[in-house]
């Protein structure tokens, strides 16, 4: 009996409990001010986590900002496609965001509690944007904030504004997108795999392919350059395959796995005269005073690229009396002479004679009177002080304006006036990087540079033109 005693009891006892708990909440009701007590649970459930529907302030790092939420992983695959690999247990906002900006990426987005997606783009074909709320799963790093939910993307952005990942023309230069081409390792489009300057990215493998003489470059597999002259037997592949993004450069495209993003080099058609103009100047151009713009023919397709400068007169050795100085794109050298002229009349060719010192009208004395002397293949522009010349050798006087070879308005050419001509050839000027000289690698006036030559490397030339100013 002791046992039935027990249960009859226990009964008892819950019967006046719910009668008790009945009548203060009819009290309450009728009574504002008196509290209802809870209803006792005996195997409560844990306490539900205070989840802050969107993250904001210090939680996210500085220059990004939310974008929205999206269903994700539809029949048209994935919003963001390349996925972290991050751990999933750690997963918060800011963790996946300082993954994406450390590789470059302009969008990041957190999903299912502990996924982490990078893109440049979103590939918003097929996906649909829903109410923020609706991204409400607990990040498995910090449950107070949310990372997406099932098929849902909370996505975050940077603020880098998208731009075609196959441009049309590449800034600045003569290459044009061709296509997106087949590609294989048994039977490659293009000969030639070459590294690029700063990592793989359209302009700097454009740049890479024009020093080695090619005319096409291709880029694949989002870190691989190639060159050639002829994309031969190659099937062209829609343009939609060619869409991964350069690791080097978010912004572009660099083709894809057995995939090319070709381009052409396609520079205007030159006519060299290679003869002086002989007083047919523009009015415009003073002839007793003139300076001297080196301008690539090839223009650099990286923004960081060297793209022309003024030339300057700069000393490079003085023994006794004796001073020689040549024509440097270097700005900030030892300056003695900022402009020229052809001898001392108006006549475009003859001698070339330093005409007003550096700085103007500040310094005392005037230098001792320069004029040039021998122009040789591989060398520079080279002035000596004139009152030195050994007995008999008055200077060379070989140089005269000669007529641009590009038309008046042309985008090619930074000026309508003359080109600068030496030894009878307007079209053999370089400025080449002078490895012995200080500053290291002070950039140098060369005519038709050469290999293997004491100052400089044939490579890191680059083939100008000279026009009057």
């Amino acid at each position: 009996m002791p046992r039935a005693q027990n249960i009859f009891r226990q009964v008892i006892f819950t019967v006046l409990l719910i009668f008790v708990q009945v009548c203060v909440h009819n009290l309450a009701k009728a009574t504002p001010g008196i509290p209802v007590l809870p209803r006792p649970n005996f195997n409560p459930a844990p306490s539900p986590r205070l989840v802050v529907p969107r993250q904001s302030g210090s939680s996210i790092p500085n220059g990004w900002q939310f974008f929205s939420c999206f269903v994700d992983n539809t029949a048209a695959g994935r919003l963001l496609t390349t996925e972290s690999n991050l751990p999933s247990n750690t997963m918060t906002p800011a963790e996946c965001i300082g993954y994406c900006s450390a590789n470059n990426w302009s969008y990041a987005g957190v999903e299912y509690g502990g996924e982490c997606w990078c893109d440049e783009y979103l590939h918003q074909v097929g996906f649909q944007e829903t109410a923020s709320s609706n991204c409400n799963m607990p990040c498995n790093g910090d449950a107070t904030q949310t990372c997406g939910g099932p098929n849902l993307i909370d996505v975050y952005w940077n603020g880098d504004f998208e731009q075609e990942g196959n441009p049309v023309t590449l800034s600045r230069s003569f290459w044009s997108f061709v296509g997106c081409f087949v590609d294989n390792v048994s039977q490659r489009t293009f000969p030639a795999q070459v590294q690029a300057v700063g990592g793989v990215y359209p302009p700097s493998c454009a740049d890479a392919c024009a020093f080695y003489g090619y005319t096409m470059m291709g880029t694949e597999y989002g870190d691989e350059c190639w060159c050639g002259n002829s994309t031969d037997t190659a099937s062209q592949a829609p343009d939609t395959d060619c869409v991964m993004t350069c690791s080097a450069d978010r912004d572009y495209y660099c083709g894809n796995a057995n995939r090319l993003s070709v381009y052409q080099n396609n520079p205007p058609a030159e006519t060299y005269t290679n003869e002086c103009l002989a007083g047919q100047l523009p009015s415009w151009l003073n002839v007793t005073r003139l300076s001297i713009l080196a301008s690539p023919k090839e223009p650099s397709t990286l923004q960081t690229g060297w793209n022309g400068a003024v030339l300057r007169i700069i000393d490079v050795l003085t023994v006794g009396d004796t001073t020689w100085s040549l024509l440097s794109a270097c700005q900030n050298c030892n300056i003695t002479w900022i402009d020229l002229s052809f001898g001392n009349n108006t006549d475009p060719q003859g001698f070339l004679v330093p005409t007003v010192p550096y700085p103007e009208g500040i310094q005392g004395p005037n230098p001792s009177p320069i004029i040039s002397i021998d122009l040789h293949q591989g060398e520079s522009v080279i002035f000596q002080t004139e009152a030195t010349l050994p007995d008999g050798y008055n200077g060379y006087d070989g140089y005269c304006a000669s007529e641009s070879p590009y038309p008046d308005d042309s985008p090619y050419s930074p000026t309508n006036g003359p080109i600068f001509l030496g030894n009878g050839h307007a079209d053999n000027w370089a400025i080449c990087q002078n490895i012995s000289a200080s500053p290291v690698n002070r950039l140098d006036l060369v005519f038709q540079p050469v290999a293997q030559h004491p100052n400089y490397m044939l490579e890191d030339c680059i083939a100008v033109d000279l026009f009057l100013e």
